[in-house]
């Protein structure tokens, strides 16, 4: 059974130090990350190092954009996650992390089980943005819909359900994913889809691109998302990212989980970009042999103007249901 860790403060706050589960989990490779032969910089933490009571083990990851660290909670045991990001932190900075911190906060209360959560995020002594995630074991979504293309109505409803479930319950508190993509989920047992044990990351960190002054940094600002290919076409014209913003990515995701692709897809990012804008949504149906009935529905979560999407995701999976399940029992 997965439990968290609940303990009373002075003034009823929450430790972020407290948020990492009671479960043990062995500090092997993260899913998230395949361990790359890279070169830190000068000044990057090295193994052995100690950010936020957490020592490093390996570098996971190192890039432009930033470097990502394996490492042990040294208080608890535990393995965790640290999230490096590469570039200057504009004068905005501190508000931003402050507004990040405050977001992961009111995210930790709500101890969703299917909400990986984020610890701290700060500022090594050079004023470089970190962050400290909850360490999850398991196949990340997209690297699974690779190796397995199009699943069932009933497999995919397994998978989207709780993943809906809890961008719903962080919508409801006012808070946003910013950066959801299949990239953001990881399945614990992707061998078992009648028992996936299945958690969204990301949430809580998805604002701290903005206030780094480094080409990736602008370019996760101007895209809002990992993954091109998951952007709602308002970021790309430069608004701000809404619920709504993450329903588009999770309309993306059920499209590509139904026919094995995205709606959009192009390796010349401003023709994919024009697609996003432009372009009328594929009809699923015709991509692959699907009900009809998940055209209507997936075609209004991939609306370009985001009143035209559903209310919400909660309203979204009402009406997935009723469709899985006429498909279901149409089969």
């Amino acid at each position: 059974m997965h439990k968290r860790k609940r303990r009373n403060h002075a003034g009823g706050k929450e430790n972020a130090d407290e948020w990492i589960d009671e479960e043990l989990t062995e500090p092997t490779q993260p899913a998230m990350y395949s361990v790359l032969q890279c070169e830190l910089r000068s000044g990057d933490p090295q193994a052995g190092s100690t950010v936020a009571g957490c020592v490093i083990q390996t570098t996971l990851k190192c890039d432009d954009e930033e470097v990502v660290y394996q490492a042990i909670h040294r208080p608890s045991g535990r393995a965790v996650l640290i999230c490096l990001l590469r570039g200057e932190v504009t004068a905005d900075g501190d508000s931003i992390i402050a507004d990040s911190n405050r977001e992961a906060a009111q995210i930790r209360v709500l101890a969703h089980p299917h909400i990986a959560s984020i610890g701290t995020i700060s500022r090594l002594p050079d004023g470089r943005i970190y962050s400290v995630s909850e360490y999850v074991p398991g196949v990340v979504l997209a690297d699974m819909q690779v190796r397995q293309g199009r699943l069932s109505p009933q497999e995919i409803w397994e998978i989207v359900e709780p993943i809906g479930s809890a961008l719903g319950a962080v919508h409801q508190i006012g808070a946003l994913h910013r950066d959801f993509s299949a990239h953001s989920v990881v399945m614990s047992h992707p061998g078992d889809m009648a028992k996936p044990r299945i958690k969204v990351c990301g949430f809580g960190v998805g604002r701290l691109y903005e206030c780094v002054s480094s080409p990736a940094g602008r370019q996760r600002m101007v895209l809002g998302s990992r993954t091109l290919s998951s952007a709602a076409p308002e970021l790309l014209m430069g608004a701000s990212a809404s619920a709504k913003t993450d329903l588009y990515a999770f309309g993306t995701l059920l499209y590509r989980l139904l026919t094995g692709r995205y709606p959009f897809y192009s390796p010349d990012t401003s023709e994919l970009v024009r697609s996003h804008l432009q372009e009328p949504v594929p009809r699923p149906s015709e991509i692959a042999a699907v009900d009809t009935a998940f055209d209507e529905l997936i075609g209004r979560c991939l609306a370009k103007r985001p009143g035209d999407r559903p209310s919400s995701i909660a309203t979204l999976l009402h009406e997935l249901s009723e469709v899985i399940s006429r498909a279901v029992a149409f089969s």
